[in-house]
């Protein structure tokens, strides 16, 4: 009797850590559903997300900036429980917001190399990933700006009319003091109609 009291205890134990398992180790969302922890539901997520200090966020809002002298394109990228808000418009209800700078619209699959100048010129073939955190949002980066690393390369795929890119994990720089970072561990980027 004593040896099966023990083999349940042992039993009973394995399934409790078995089943509290921290699966942090990989930043990358591995699902698109995620629970919030405001209602603790399942909501379908965007496809597009990056991942900041072992953070998840999902895009909310992409669009083209106007520029006069290079190619802008802007993302809002907003958390589990801001993406569940009701009548989230992607711009007010987000946490950060990622600029892709490069000297013109790529029409074609390209490779380029990222840099630190987010002011790009005509005939340069660079990209650079610029993020704002946004104010009011309670984030302990809000208000600063990060920039993307010289030296990594944007992979950017361009099929059938949309854009798709895995963005490697880098880090970001601090624009008013490049002794701060932050470890963007893991993104994917998708538009449809490019």
């Amino acid at each position: 009797m004593k040896k099966l009291i023990a083999l349940m205890l042992a039993l009973s134990t394995v399934a409790v850590f078995s089943c509290n398992k921290d699966d942090d180790d990989d930043p990358t969302p591995t699902s698109n559903n995620n629970n919030n922890s405001n209602n603790n539901n399942t909501v379908e997520r965007p496809a597009s997300y990056i991942v900041i200090e072992g953070d998840s966020f999902f895009a909310t809002m992409n669009r083209q900036n106007p520029a006069q002298n290079a190619f802008r394109y802007q993302f809002n990228f907003s958390s589990v429980d801001q993406l569940d808000q009701t009548n989230n418009d992607g711009q007010t209800e987000s946490t950060i917001g990622m600029v892709l700078t490069m000297a013109e619209k790529p029409s074609s699959s390209i490779q380029a190399p990222l840099t630190t100048n987010r002011f790009i010129k005509a005939g340069e073939d660079s990209a650079n990933l610029y993020f704002s955190f946004f104010i009011n949002t309670g984030h302990p980066e809000e208000g600063k700006n990060y920039l993307s690393p010289r030296g990594d390369v944007l992979d950017v795929v361009i099929s059938n009319g949309d854009l798709t890119t895995d963005l490697p994990a880098m880090t970001l720089i601090d624009e008013g003091d490049n002794s701060r970072t932050l470890d963007l561990s893991a993104g994917h980027l998708e538009v449809s109609g490019w």
